[in-house]
């Protein structure tokens, strides 16, 4: 009997060592990049540095029962609320202060700003909910929210329906971030120069590749 390994053609009958040291080469590779080696910074997966993980200059994508360890992984999770209800001007697209952190273990959404900054390339997820305070919801009167990337807007407008008591909605969308680029959430309405989101509203996001 012959199989084919790495396009050599090996008899079993006659060549037996010659098959379980390629088998073996094989396995040596395998183990080699699973572990991810390296000495010093040099990059290892997903540009994090070998000598950053918690184990330095090894990368174990595997525990002794197999499972995928994840958690040297910065996936840049955030979440953020706001700390009072803020008055939106007529007719102009305002950033929405999402100034009271929940949850930013890594620093990249800033709470001054409001903006969410990649610290590096991928594709992100974000979510935001925005409820206006009691607007009159009636013909010709508009309340809408919008992702921008860099101060520009990267999805259609999407517009609140609502009662004549409360206007809320909820947008998501997964976009590819390049290391710096920032999001932000900006709402626009052209009822009342009175207007208010409520501080009920909330923001978050999370790298996912």
């Amino acid at each position: 009997m012959k199989i084919i390994l790495n396009t050599r053609e090996i008899d079993l009958a006659t060549d037996l060592p010659t098959l379980k040291e390629s088998i073996k080469k094989l396995l040596d590779d395998l183990l080699f990049k699973l572990n991810a080696s390296a000495t010093g910074d040099a990059d290892t997966v997903d540009g994090f540095h070998a000598s950053q993980t918690p184990t330095a200059n090894r990368i174990s994508v595997a525990d002794s029962s197999g499972k995928l360890r994840i958690g040297w992984l910065k996936f840049g999770e955030f979440s953020a609320t706001m700390s009072a209800n803020q008055t939106i001007p007529t007719a102009t697209w305002t950033t929405v202060a999402f100034n009271s952190v929940i949850c930013n273990p890594y620093n990249n959404y800033n709470s001054s700003t409001y903006r969410y900054t990649a610290p590096e390339i991928g594709y992100y997820f974000f979510s935001t909910t925005v409820r206006w305070n009691s607007p009159v919801y009636s013909s010709g009167y508009v309340w809408q929210m919008a992702f921008f990337r860099n101060g520009v807007q990267i999805q259609p407008v999407w517009d609140f329906g609502g009662s004549e008591y409360t206007v809320s909605g909820t947008i998501s969308t997964i976009c590819y971030l390049a290391s710096g680029d920032y999001i932000d959430v900006r709402v626009y309405q052209n009822y009342s120069p009175t207007s208010q989101i409520s501080s009920s509203s909330i923001f978050c996001g999370f790298r996912i590749s």
